[in-house]
């Protein structure tokens, strides 16, 4: 067999690189040619059901099994690096079991995998840990809480030993209703508590010594901390509450600064609007208000029920993953004041039929959306 180039009507394969899978078994063995799990190889797949890598593959690329229905998956020992979102919104992803040798995770390898009930990795592995059902990573002296998975409900208390919570580390946790954080976490990276429910209560230490600006911005948590005022005395992020009149004052200045138009939620800060998210059951036509110079990261994204966007002119920025999973959505006009686009920002809209995008970005960055039928570049 030829390492080189190796394709049969299910693989395509060159130099121990596994470009695509695009057969329909419900059970892959992948060829031992291979080495490499390639980007997007299985991306959006809704087979197989199980995978069983090999022994040999070294490294599973960004977004390899990105919105796969894979059950389950078979990692060898021989694997050493896992890219970014390698397994993002595996949503039947029921298991995630790390062999000793992996040294390297990117960035939200199992963000959206909300059927993971348990992590586990091989005693072997110098580089990660589970703890409480958590997976964990040690890194020069700091034990970062990297993802707690769907299992996790109502009450948890975070490790006394953990100093760093990573980016959607709770992603997937919208069951907790009470969450603690002990006073040795002294990072909190950005959206690290995105995905709690409003309900929720965030306990948090009294200080950080690093506490990103956007740690807090995301309205589910500022709306899941606020109902209980802070009686237990903990601080919200380098905020500390003490009397009713501060609680009262910071209310008033939220409402301010925060209006809810619809389903949809804007902030406004330092005269500049930005829908940071909306309403779990917003349906039908989204009409974004004039004004409005940004859509923040995941602002709308798992929003089922959307079937068309309406997008003002003067807007500048879709941020990434904007309306990622918005598996209905059908339409959406992009004015051509918007320059940016972030990644992944129409991904897993499988409906999605045409994006109209006027006198913008050509060409038309392809890693920003999938299964589009129909483009229509200056709004033809």
């Amino acid at each position: 067999m030829n390492r080189a180039f190796f394709d049969t009507e299910d693989f395509i394969i060159r130099d121990g690189v596994l470009l695509k899978y695009d057969g329909v078994e419900e059970e892959v063995i992948i060829p031992p040619v291979v080495s490499v799990i390639g980007e997007e190889a299985f991306k959006e797949r809704g087979f197989p059901k199980t995978i069983i890598i090999p022994e040999g593959v070294h490294t599973i690329e960004s977004y390899a099994f990105y919105f796969c229905d894979v059950k389950k998956i078979v990692l060898p020992n021989s694997l050493k690096t896992i890219g970014e979102r390698a397994f993002a919104f595996c949503r039947r992803l029921e298991k995630a079991d790390l062999p000793g040798n992996v040294s390297e995770l990117g960035p939200d390898v199992f963000l959206g995998c909300n059927s993971l009930e348990c992590f586990c990795v091989q005693p072997e592995n110098k580089t990660f840990f589970v703890k409480n059902g958590c997976l964990f990573r040690k890194e020069q002296g700091d034990v970062i809480l990297l993802r707690c998975p769907s299992a996790v409900q109502r009450s948890f208390i975070v490790p006394e030993d953990t100093t760093v919570i990573a980016d959607y580390a709770f992603y997937d946790c919208g069951g907790l209703s009470e969450l603690s954080i002990p006073d040795s976490v002294k990072t909190l990276g950005p959206s690290s508590l995105y995905g709690l429910s409003r309900t929720c209560e965030v306990r948090l230490p009294k200080s950080f010594s690093v506490c990103e600006t956007d740690t807090f911005q995301n309205r589910k948590i500022r709306q899941a901390r606020e109902p209980k005022r802070n009686r237990s005395g903990f601080g919200f992020g380098v905020k500390v509450f003490t009397t009713a009149e501060e609680i009262l004052e910071y209310d008033r200045q939220y409402k301010q600064n925060h209006l809810i138009q619809g389903a949809i939620k804007i902030k406004t800060e330092n005269g500049i609007k930005s829908v940071t998210g909306c309403d779990k059951d917003i349906k039908g036509i989204v009409n974004v208000p004039a004004g409005v110079l940004y859509i923040e990261a995941f602002a709308f994204a798992y929003r089922t029920e959307i079937t068309e966007v309406i997008l003002p002119e003067g807007l500048r920025s879709i941020g990434e993953s904007a309306f990622e999973g918005c598996a209905s959505l059908r339409k959406i006009r992009i004015p051509d004041s918007v320059t940016d686009i972030g990644h992944n920002a129409f991904s897993g809209c499988r409906r999605l039929e045409e994006v109209a995008a006027l006198n913008m970005l050509d060409p038309y960055p392809q890693s920003i959306y999938s299964s589009v039928d129909s483009f229509c570049p200056n709004g033809q």
